[in-house]
């Protein structure tokens, strides 16, 4: 992408020149419910981009780390005879055995009110929310404990199959001109529980 005004499709504060794609997802994923959301905010120039979530007394984001690339995102399309259909989901692998994440874990088995934010590889990377509009569940759960490369490590996928759009962003930003903290801001809605 050129950094000619005129090739730019939306100015939201920030210059960012180029985007270019790269493979797998960072290491650490934030979830949520939409049961644990007070209030969210949309851009005001984009609908698709998220700039704040603000969570109920006593709630905070999860906050998962993996591994490489044990963390994944995927999105497809459907076509349907009463609405198209672009189905999101997320994987990701929790390295621990620790009773308290294991709890952690259990409580979001039958819940359909999850969202996850993952920040994509690349320079610079953007967070994408997983299951913003329709939410995620649980599709299945393995842990193999003779595994040579996970070593019993819980593999958790979780799919959004009703969703009607591609992923939603989240970027944060601070101060005039506008920085992106959107790290910081996550971090600062997280509990760290792996």
């Amino acid at each position: 992408m050129s950094c000619a005004t005129d090739d730019l499709k939306a100015n939201l504060g920030l210059t960012i020149c180029d985007e270019p794609l790269a493979k797998g997802v960072d290491e650490t994923i934030f979830i949520g419910r939409f049961a644990w959301l007070d209030t969210s905010t949309a851009s005001g120039t984009n609908k698709k981009i998220i700039t704040t979530l603000t969570l109920k007394a006593g709630k905070k984001l999860l906050r998962y780390i993996g591994q490489g690339y044990s963390n994944q995102i995927t999105s497809g399309f459907t076509a349907n005879e009463y609405g198209n259909l672009v189905p999101q989901g997320l994987r990701y692998i929790l390295f621990s055995n620790n009773a308290d994440d294991e709890a952690e874990l259990d409580a979001l088995l039958n819940k359909n009110d999850v969202f996850a934010i993952v920040k994509k590889n690349g320079n610079p990377g953007s967070y994408k929310i997983i299951g913003w509009k329709t939410g995620l569940r649980v599709t299945n759960l393995t842990s193999d404990s003779n595994d040579d490369a996970l070593k019993g490590a819980y593999t958790i996928e979780m799919s959004a199959p009703d969703e009607t759009t591609t992923y939603y962003t989240f970027q944060h930003t601070n101060g005039a001109p506008a920085v992106d903290d959107t790290d910081t801001y996550l971090e600062g809605l997280a509990l760290a529980i792996s």
